[in-house]
This record gives structure tokens, sequence and C-alpha cells, in this order.
């Protein structure tokens, strides 16, 4: 199963002519992981999202709080690396990283209980 839907618009790269944001491609896709979760008896299924613009990063959740109404939640930002220097970014970056996978476990969890 697909548990994370990742966004990466390149630096530099215009948005002329996009009909949409990425992060609005990021929050469907987002939702289409859930549909599939509950689909399959996943029981209060939660999908993860990072969107990376150029150097910048961010975390994502979302979750089915009833019927058709969602709600997608902002974990964090975070700046890539760019220059060598940038390497003392790399435990906040990881710290993210780790955040996001807690926040997914729960959903792991409920997969494995829907295939028993």
């Amino acid at each position: 199963f697909d548990i994370i839907a990742v966004e990466v618009k390149p630096p530099n790269k215009s948005l002329d002519g996009q009909l949409q944001s990425d992060f609005v491609k990021l929050e469907k896709e987002m939702k289409d992981i859930v549909g599939l979760l509950v689909d399959h008896r996943a029981q209060n299924p939660v999908a993860g999202g990072i969107l990376v613009k150029g150097y910048s990063a961010s975390t994502y959740t979302l979750e089915l709080v009833s019927d058709g109404v969602y709600w997608m939640s902002l974990l964090g930002t975070f700046d890539l690396l760019r220059f060598p220097a940038d390497v003392s970014s790399i435990p906040k970056i990881i710290e993210h990283f780790v955040q996001l996978r807690i926040f997914m476990y729960s959903t792991i969890l409920a997969i494995g209980e829907a295939n028993d």
C-alpha cells in the first residue's frame, strides 16, 4: 500500500501554465491514499505527504474526520542542503522524517490488522 505522497518542484521551475498547484496535487494524492486504505478496511487511516519546492520541504498528514470530511495538517517545514556548510541541518531534516513516521505508524498497524 502507498501511505505517503511526494510532490517535487525543482529550483527555478515556473508555475506558468500549471492548472493545479503542487500543494493541490499533493492533497489529492493523499486523499486518494486515504480512500484506498478505507476501501481495504484500515481503521482511521492517515496519509503522509512531502512537498518539496526548490530547497524547501514541508511534511503533512491527511486524515478522514467523517464521511467526506478530510483534515490536512502541516507537520513542519525545513530547508534542504544547498551547500556543504548546510550539513548542520541534517538532524533537523531527520527529525521531520521521524515525526512523519510516528504519525504514519498507526496506519501501518491498521493495514496489518485489516489484512489479518
